[in-house]
């Protein structure tokens, strides 16, 4: 007869507890999900993508992509806020929407961050025809880099695919925000369908 060994008991207790975790969450795997991909600012998000014919879902799941919904995020590269922005694109945002007296501080505001980064997603769905592909690739790596690999013939300007983008950040960006956008559809959108 084998005998179990302290390491053999352990692996045993973790796939038990585990197991234990996932019949409680079975019944609440809604409630479970929904708070790892949360409606945080929904009323400014609902409101910008109004005003920019924009997909909600899309927009929460930029931020969660961002920032994980902290408003005070700052990226190694001073982006800002929930939606990751630097100060160029925010002064640029500030100049085009008529805000003369935006200060980057005010980046950390929830509201002020949500209508630049809408009305810059929208520039970017704009400039790149509605690809939204090709839009979140620019909104991760700038469209001067994007509109690079195109000339390139890296990527293609009409079908590219998430797989197709060469940079791998900037691929597994556009990727995990595909893949929030899905999940939050499925679980807040009732009209959803999934082909």
């Amino acid at each position: 007869m084998r005998k179990f060994s302290k390491s053999n008991f352990e692996r045993w207790l973790v796939v038990i507890l585990a197991l234990i975790v996932i019949v409680i969450f079975m019944d609440d795997a809604t409630t479970f999900l929904r708070r790892a991909y949360p409606k945080e600012y929904y009323s400014y998000i609902e409101e910008n993508a109004g005003a920019y014919d924009i997909d909600p879902y899309m927009l929460l799941a930029l931020i969660k992509a961002e920032s994980g919904f902290d408003k005070d995020a700052v990226s190694e590269r001073d982006a800002k806020g929930l939606m990751q922005l630097s100060d160029s694109t925010a002064f640029w945002a500030a100049g085009k929407l008529g805000i003369s007296d935006f200060e980057v501080g005010d980046l950390f505001e929830p509201e002020t961050n949500i209508i630049f980064g809408s009305w810059y997603y929208n520039s970017l769905m704009s400039e790149f025809d509605g690809n939204i592909i090709l839009a979140l690739a620019a909104y991760n790596a700038g469209s001067g880099k994007v509109k690079e690999w195109i000339e390139d013939d890296l990527i293609r300007d009409e079908d590219t695919q998430a797989a197709d983008i060469p940079y791998n950040e900037t691929r597994i960006f556009v990727k995990r925000v595909l893949n929030y956008s899905k999940i939050y559809h499925k679980l807040y959108d009732k009209n959803y369908k999934n082909y």
